[in-house]
């Protein structure tokens, strides 16, 4: 399984600078898109830090032969580059 989870604002609410601020920004925006492109579905937990959640939807899960597929691709060269 690949969860998909991202939390927002675990460092007093915002994301920062540098380059986490850039993973945390690209990370986020990645996500929408995909939610709106239909692939995974987007749930915000009113909590502090506030708490976002992503999950597979349907037409992500028919996805996930291809995913595991090149999971499996990235566990073998890992392994060949040892």
């Amino acid at each position: 399984m690949l969860p998909l989870l991202f939390v927002a604002g675990a460092a007093g609410g915002t994301a920062g600078s540098g380059l986490l601020g850039e993973f945390v920004g690209s990370a986020a925006s990645r996500g929408r898109g995909a939610e709106a492109d239909g692939i995974i579905t987007r749930t915000v937990y009113p909590e502090v830090p506030p708490r976002v959640e992503y999950a597979l939807s349907d037409l992500g899960e028919s996805m996930r032969p291809i995913m595991d597929a090149m999971a499996a691709w990235g566990t073998d060269y890992k392994k060949s580059k040892e």
